[in-house]
């Protein structure tokens, strides 16, 4: 089940995209852009450099999609 921006959980792991490759957890929000920290392996994606929000893969349009939750196996 997608999730929407406005819906994303500051904590919370979600796949970048459907791939479901890349994880990344929802870090901020700033205006209209999400990020997302994907630690070291970010695939395709590059980390920004800018202060603030180094290393967070930013998200700025929104294309009506959402964001799949990583469901965690205990």
């Amino acid at each position: 089940m997608l999730v929407n921006r406005k819906d994303l959980v500051v904590g919370e792991k979600y796949f970048m995209d459907g791939s479901r490759r890349v994880v990344g957890t929802f870090t901020k929000r700033i205006d209209e852009s999400i990020y997302f920290d994907c630690g070291e392996d970010c695939g395709s994606y590059i980390p920004s450099a800018l202060a603030g929000i180094e290393g967070l893969v930013g998200f700025w349009g929104d294309f009506g999609t959402g964001f799949e939750p990583v469901e965690e196996i205990n």
